[in-house]
């Protein structure tokens, strides 16, 4: 359809793919262009926002008098700084504070968006109590311990906790394929607990895929005496570095 028809079109048809009423989002979209053998026509991405945490921002920037030129969902932020130019087919899979998503990007193009429960307080509650350490040095535990050591005190909660989250990217990289006839090739991983030892190696032996902590800061300008501390750092800061890279652009 014609360029200008979109936008009313795609706000007659959203409300069957959220579940807010549509007077309580704040809609954006991205066209999703067919490749040259693909006969299928266009798709289109949909973002929708609820209205109170587009306000909350707002807020936020204005009490911190900041301008706000733009908001985007986080991951935009993570594809632009995670995935450059690539033609394979990447579970991106961010371990978050509140909640994980895990995303499938395909040619560059995000195709699928997941969000459920799975964060890295969970993973704090477990290792804190079994290695005997305060609540409040979960990082430091994190950072210390091998979940695929063969330390008794740690081996059976972490691989209970850790578990689920392979089994939803093996579901959805599953139906990715049941639909569009493309296996995932990679699995990216990222957010804070991602630089968690043997947490790489254990979803490689697990999904038997290629499993990677890419560095968000690549393609910058840095000295390389930064190198080690950027690469520890990456996994928390993907989101900032992509969301940073599209203020440049505009």
């Amino acid at each position: 359809m014609p360029e200008k028809e979109l936008p009313g079109a795609i706000r007659y048809n959203v409300s069957q793919y959220i579940t807010l009423p549509i007077t309580e989002v704040t809609l954006d979209w991205r066209v999703i262009l067919s490749s040259a053998v693909d006969e299928s026509p266009n798709k289109v991405f949909i973002v929708a926002i609820p209205n109170q945490v587009v306000k909350d921002y707002q807020k936020i920037a204005k009490d911190a008098g900041l301008e706000l030129y733009s908001l985007e969902a986080e991951v935009f932020g993570i594809t632009k700084s995670l995935i450059k130019e690539s033609n394979k087919t990447i579970c991106l899979v961010d371990i978050g504070v509140q909640s994980s998503t895990l995303n499938i990007v395909d040619k560059g193009f995000l195709k699928r968006s997941y969000s459920f429960n799975f964060n890295s307080n969970q993973l704090s509650k477990v290792f804190s109590p079994s290695l005997g350490s305060e609540y409040g040095e979960p990082e430091k535990i994190k950072i210390k311990e091998d979940i695929i050591t063969q330390n008794e005190k740690t081996d059976q909660n972490s691989y209970s906790l850790i578990d689920p989250l392979l089994t939803e990217v093996k579901n959805i990289s599953d139906d990715f394929f049941q639909s569009e006839q493309r296996q995932v090739d990679e699995i990216y991983l990222t957010g804070g607990p991602a630089n968690l030892p043997g947490l790489e190696e254990y979803f490689a032996k697990i999904l038997k895929k290629e499993v990677y902590i890419p560095n968000c800061f690549s393609g910058l300008l840095y000295h390389k005496i930064l190198e080690g501390t950027l690469l520890e750092m990456s996994p928390r800061f993907s989101v900032a570095v992509g969301v940073a890279l599209d203020g440049l652009e505009i």
